[in-house]
């Protein structure tokens, strides 16, 4: 190994005269000449700080018409948001220069209005935040907004309560919820969107998001109670105790299994209805046993005896989600009804954790779907995650929507010769394709009909199932079934999820918070007795048309990958 060639450095404290300076100096350019100022990069445009600091000409006011830090009032928008939008006050802010009046605070949205996300119960809120990854305040803090005072219609009570637990059992939808008789409203839940940064925060979709129950710390910043007794779980130490147990759901040929015994669970159980995809994942995860059956059945009684694993991972069928389909498939109904069977799977078996991997087109071709199934899964009683993710951002050498980056010679260049499904399942192109750099360039995504590039470098051939193998991160002597074609090879690998991204996700996927996460001693306790008095959160039907919003549906912020490379 040759040795490392450390740069030279110019040190302050020495004699160096000036010809060494200039000699050390040599290979930089001054780009405060005029001839090499054109090779600096632009200077971005300055991004004015939402909600910063409080400057002359503005001041704060203790108090305005009636109002005061703390109350909550309602909102007639004319701007894009739906009336009937509540209002949490933090600052009333004045302009000294021409005595306008502005209300800073959070927004907290009726749940009728969150397009699908929650259940439309009477008199339910939630706390609406859009947060940017490069500002490093609190997210409640920058997650404010500036409303016009002649917005508000009158004042209004919210009672800030926790949100169910995973433990808890919900009911059907028109089962009464009891909260405070003393309050009008009840916010139980907050939607966080993560832009990837301020600047986009105002013209681009969320990047990613978080739909939960309030913590009891963000209640005590609407309430101004103290804070109950917390545990702090730091990021390196969250880990479920002992042996982790992994089902896997829609197994395919298994890897997000095999991804998940490298991050050293044991595979348990898995289920799918391909024939062929449970035969290739027994023989490659003996231990885990295997129903080859549709979700549904699985939901319900056919599937193993009621019992909770530790990490439930799911992941249905995308054909129907992504935006490569474009026409009409013989199982589409099918694929699409698997995505609705989650809240059945999750209310038999009430895993700890619950991961689903999905098309990026879920959430921006089809913003409906995507909201029901939050709703099935934060009406089970989970604090639910998503992000749209580039896959090269785990070490897959692909360029996919779900350091130096891998490249395909990093991938398939340590296969040898006699490796399986390898040299004996070469296709040769009749006329070569156009030759690429393997040092430099990323696969695209692995289809399961092969991908756009299915070829090697040279243009010469397609690639083998061995290399497909690799390119997914698989291991190139995964196990497969006699007498299986190379497209049925293929299929099955396409379809598969790079294990690699399921073992390095594995430790972030236990909480919500950025950073540390805290735990409230109290979040996993049963619920109390209700109050005598008591106000009831039913579906509500016909209170729309009392606050003259418009009819229709509410566009709700959702992930947009096209926004990944922006």
């Amino acid at each position: 190994m040759a040795p490392i060639k450390m740069p030279e450095v110019i040190d302050l404290t020495s004699e160096t005269t000036q010809s060494d300076a200039v000699r050390l100096l040599s290979h930089w350019i001054d780009l405060t000449v005029p001839e090499y100022r054109a090779w600096a990069p632009p200077e971005c445009a300055p991004v004015t700080l939402r909600n910063g600091p409080i400057f002359p000409p503005w001041i704060t006011l203790d108090k305005y018409a009636g109002l005061s830090p703390g109350t909550c009032v309602e909102l007639h928008s004319t701007g894009p948001h739906r009336n009937g939008d509540i209002f949490y006050i933090v600052h009333i802010l004045q302009n000294t220069a021409d005595q306008l009046i502005v209300l800073r605070g959070h927004r907290l949205v009726r749940a009728r209005h969150m397009g699908g996300m929650l259940q439309p119960r009477r008199k339910e809120l939630c706390l609406f935040v859009n947060a940017g990854l490069d500002d490093t305040r609190p997210f409640l803090t920058q997650g404010m907004e500036d409303v016009p005072a002649a917005e508000v219609i009158m004042p209004r009570t919210v009672a800030f309560v926790p949100a169910p637990s995973s433990g808890w059992q919900l009911g059907n939808a028109t089962q009464p919820i009891l909260v405070d008789s003393d309050a009008e409203f009840s916010c139980r839940y907050v939607l966080v969107s993560w832009h990837k940064s301020t600047a986009a925060r105002t013209t681009k979709r969320a990047y990613e998001g978080e739909l939960r129950g309030l913590y009891a710390s963000e209640i005590a910043f609407f309430t101004g109670e103290p804070v109950g007794p917390q545990r702090v779980c730091p990021m390196s130490a969250r880990r479920l105790p002992g042996e982790v147990t992994y089902w896997d759901g829609f197994c395919g040929l298994g890897g997000a299994a095999q991804g998940a015994k490298m991050a050293g669970a044991r595979v348990e159980c898995a289920f799918d209805i391909d024939e062929k995809a449970c035969t290739t994942f027994k023989l490659n995860h003996p231990e885990a046993e295997v129903y080859r059956i549709d979700a549904h059945h699985f939901a319900q009684d056919d599937g193993p005896a009621s019992c909770s694993p530790d990490l439930f991972h799911l992941s249905c069928p995308c054909q129907p989600w992504s935006p490569a389909h474009t026409r009409v498939g013989k199982n589409d109904e099918a694929n699409e009804a698997a995505l609705f069977v989650t809240s059945a799977i999750l209310s038999k078996y009430k895993p700890k954790i619950h991961m689903q991997e999905q098309t990026f087109g879920l959430p921006g071709w089809h913003p409906t779907q995507f909201s029901a199934l939050l709703n099935m899964i934060s009406g089970e009683g989970y604090k639910v995650r998503w992000k749209v993710a580039d896959l090269k951002d785990y070490g897959v050498p692909q360029k996919a929507h779900l350091l130096p980056y891998r490249t395909i010679h990093d991938a398939v260049s340590r296969i040898p010769d006699t490796a399986p499904n390898h040299r004996s399942r070469i296709t040769w192109f009749p006329r070569p394709r156009e030759p690429y750099n393997a040092t430099r360039t990323m696969a695209s995504c692995v289809l399961a009909s092969g991908g756009c590039r299915d070829h090697t470098p040279d243009g010469r051939r397609r690639f083998t199932p061995a290399e497909n193998l690799a390119l997914q991160t698989l291991p190139w002597d995964y196990k497969f079934p006699a007498r299986l074609t190379t497209g049925t090879m293929k299929k099955l690998i396409g379809n598969a999820v790079p294990p690699v991204v399921w073992s390095t996700v594995r430790v972030g996927d236990g909480g919500a918070d950025k950073g540390d996460v805290v735990m409230d001693e109290g979040e996993r306790r049963t619920p109390a007795t209700p109050p005598k008095d008591a106000v009831d959160l039913t579906l509500d039907e016909e209170e729309d048309r009392a606050l003259g919003g418009d009819e229709g549906e509410v566009e709700v912020e959702v992930i947009d990958i096209m926004d990944m490379d922006d």
